[in-house]
């Protein structure tokens, strides 16, 4: 595609965002790596702006972008998901990392 580059961060790796730490990328493929990390930093940063450190994950899917903002970047984060398939492989992958 013309124009396009690369993003630094999968310049070593590109299967692996070298910004997102290990446990928050595994079964996550780098494209949604990178989109987690500068989603969550993004949030991060407007709650630490407005001093507000609560989060609503809306379609939340597998969790991955409401996982790293809990428990990568402290913030207090509930996620809704219609989907019962997914709020269960949420669960597991959650458990999964607190195992880890």
């Amino acid at each position: 595609m013309p124009g396009f580059q690369t993003p630094s961060e999968f310049l070593e790796n590109p299967s692996q965002s070298s910004r997102l730490t290990a446990p928050f990328r595994k079964h996550v493929r780098p494209k949604k790596q990178h989109e987690i990390r500068r989603l969550g930093e993004l949030v991060k940063k407007l709650s630490d702006f407005t001093g507000c450190t609560q989060v609503v994950d809306v379609g939340s899917g597998q969790g991955h972008l409401s996982r790293f903002m809990a428990l990568g970047l402290g913030l207090m984060v509930k996620s809704i998901e219609g989907d019962q398939r997914l709020v269960e492989r949420a669960q597991r992958l959650d458990q999964e990392l607190l195992q880890a």
